[in-house]
């Protein structure tokens, strides 16, 4: 049974309802500075392929220690090549040896500036693979940067039972933190880890557990194999006591990992979501295994890599149940679509690492608008505008989180919105075979945003070179400002785009209702100022701009008080019920009796979100506005019946 939080989502509708970020126009946020295309980082140069990693590693408790070996084959990219260099920071380099016919020769090295420089004994041709060998060890104090933890290794202590948990991270620069590698995410390799435990410990790695040998110190070494290529940014290792949930999908095993007072439930939906996407993309999940393990020492809402999957403590939400809500249910579906974007197909460089994150948010969405509705699923869409909103009103620069990525440009809750926008512009199914395209073509293999273009326009048969130019080039999104008038059986809209800088080519669908009936038009957009006119048969009840067409862009489009109660009557869409009731909240004008009605029939609507949006709304202006003193009653009626802990969320959703 699911549950929800009821402070959280009156929380999340009320910043919706009252943030001055609203999605329908916003002041005084500063747009960001046009991008910078010199700071633009290229593919990583691959020197090498790194072809196969094997790690042998074990752990000290006192101090915190790892004492791994690293032994990997490469070979030459094109270019013969006499040196490698393999990203190595915050290690102790013992030794460095050539592999060959179970002979091994010492090379020479230097290890500084997080770098491991290595001469080879000669000169290798792109023909000629060849294995090194390096033994390493990572002192915990060592690699702390500072704040206690340092990115991709974490020891993590309690004071009564000593070590408790291990985590080897994947992510972002976080796999060269605990093993030597060519840590770029245009190269993919096979894996195999052999790790080294007190045999009280789980361990969780890539791929599958293939066997657990007993050691003689009453240790237990078990060795995981991924037989598939995977890039070595997401290997990962997760060591501690846990009680392991086992379940299958297709003959793959689905596990997670857990406390003991946790294990019952921590599977939750995942055979449920690995179905819904592997039809969604018309793909079957690639993968040999997926296990999915909760971590108290993580913070962050999900991590994924390859096959394995770590989510926060805060998931746990008491004793035998799982938090199932739409924050860890969203992360759980999102880690899970990375397996395809990211995963399967990874990306040439950092720059465009964000694509794939969006990619992920982009399944979270479509979880949820499969599991709790299309209303449930753009309420998430429009939290994700707001908080891009959000970045922009903090600093101009916001979302560049690192060297690495230029997040004004792909910042994920940009680019996602970007994503719906493309899918709403092409038809699900046109959208959904152009993934089917890009990952088939590119599987285990390596893409770019142009190879993505691509495969969109070979299977629509649209040159989409414009709207990928102008979203992924330049930070920023499109203002604009709509008026409408009718006069003598003509109705005029005039569009002008406020934005400085660019403009924007733009499909727009404007909705038309008179007379009950609707009638659409569509516009496309390119200049400063555009104006459109059409015969109608009499006034129009309500003219609105389809937020669907633009869901990353401000309109600011004034309506009549009488427009937005017929709009919240005829919408059909969250997006326009939305604009028509916040409307209505906003200006709760006593001469304006349309807020009453509306304020009423909100309280009864089908979607439970505009209920408690009405319900709030009539506690603040239920003493202001006369008609709205039996809405007020019956909206503090529905707010006390969600005021408890947890809230049935099918109750909440009516």
């Amino acid at each position: 049974m699911r549950h929800l939080s009821a402070s959280f989502w009156i929380a999340s509708l009320l910043f919706s309802l009252f943030s001055t970020h609203a999605i329908y126009g916003r002041k005084n946020v500063p747009h960001p500075p046009q991008a910078d295309r010199s700071s633009i980082h290229a593919a990583c140069p691959k020197y090498h392929d790194l072809l196969h990693t094997k790690l042998e590693i074990a752990f000290d408790a006192d101090p915190a220690a790892l004492q791994g070996t690293a032994t990997l084959q490469l070979k030459p990219h094109f270019y013969p090549q006499t040196q490698l260099i393999l990203a190595a920071p915050a290690m102790h380099i013992h030794r460095v040896h050539l592999m060959e016919d179970a002979v091994s020769t010492p090379l020479c090295y230097v290890h500084a500036d997080g770098q491991l420089r290595v001469v080879l004994d000669r000169l290798y041709t792109r023909e000629e693979p060849y294995w090194v060998e390096i033994k390493y060890t990572i002192l915990a104090e060592q690699a702390d940067d500072g704040g206690g933890i340092h990115p991709g290794f974490h020891f993590m202590n309690s004071e009564d039972a000593g070590l408790r948990q291990i985590w080897l991270q994947g992510g972002l620069r976080a796999g060269e933190c605990w093993f030597p590698t060519l840590d770029a995410p245009n190269q993919q390799a096979t894996q195999e880890v052999y790790i080294t435990v007190e045999d009280r410990f789980t361990t969780l790695s890539n791929g599958v557990l293939v066997f657990a040998t007993l050691n003689e110190d009453q240790t237990r070494t078990d060795y995981w194999r991924m037989d598939l290529p995977h890039v070595p940014y997401l290997a990962m290792v997760v060591v501690g006591e846990f009680v392991e949930t086992q379940d299958e999908w297709n003959d793959i095993p689905v596990n997670a990992y857990a406390d003991p007072a946790y294990a019952r439930s921590v599977l939750g939906t995942l055979p449920e979501m690995l179905t819904f996407f592997s039809e969604k993309l018309d793909y079957p999940y690639p993968w040999p295994s997926y296990r999915q393990v909760i971590l108290p020492g993580c913070t962050d809402v999900g991590v994924a890599s390859t096959t394995a999957v770590v989510l926060p403590g805060a998931a746990q939400a008491d004793e035998g149940h799982v938090w199932t809500d739409a924050a860890y249910e969203g992360a759980m579906a999102q880690a899970l679509f990375q397996h395809w974007f990211g995963s399967l197909v990874s990306v040439e460089s950092w720059d465009q690492l964000s694509l794939h994150v969006s990619l992920g948010k982009l399944g979270a969405h479509l979880w949820r608008g499969y599991t709790w509705g299309a209303y449930d699923r753009d309420q998430e869409l429009l939290d994700t505008w707001q908080r891009y909103l959000a970045d922009l009103a903090y600093d101009s620069d916001a979302g560049v989180v690192s060297t690495c990525v230029d997040c004004r440009v792909y910042n994920p809750d940009r680019v996602v919105l970007l994503w719906h926008t493309l899918k709403n512009y092409l038809g699900e199914a046109a959208f959904f075979q152009s993934l089917n395209h890009y990952l088939r073509r590119y599987a285990f293999a390596t893409a770019d945003l142009h190879q993505l273009r691509r495969s969109f326009e070979e299977v629509t048969g649209e040159d989409l070179h414009v709207f990928f130019e102008q979203w992924f080039s330049v930070p920023g999104h499109p203002v604009l400002r709509v008026e409408h008038s009718y006069k003598s059986g003509k109705l005029t809209v005039k569009v002008w785009q406020c934005q400085a800088g660019l403009m924007y080519q733009l499909p727009l669908e404007v909705i038309v209702w008179v007379g009950g009936e609707q009638v659409r038009h569509t516009l496309h957009i390119d200049r400063a100022y555009q104006e459109y006119t059409w015969e109608v048969a009499e006034r129009p009840e309500v003219v609105y701009i389809d937020r669907g067409c633009l869901l990353l862009g401000e309109i600011e489009h004034p309506k009549a008080p009488a427009e937005y109660h017929a709009l919240y009557r005829y919408g059909e869409d969250f997006f326009s019920r939305y604009e028509a009731l916040r409307w209505c909240i906003v200006h709760h004008d006593p001469a304006h009796g349309v807020l009453c009605e509306v304020l009423s029939e909100a309280l009864q609507d089908d979607y439970w979100g505009f209920r408690v949006m009405a319900a709030e709304a009539c506690g603040v202006a239920g003493g202001m506005v006369e008609g709205l003193e039996g809405a007020k009653v019956e909206g503090v009626r529905l707010l006390e019946g969600l005021g408890e802990e947890d809230v049935e969320w099918r109750v909440c959703r009516g």
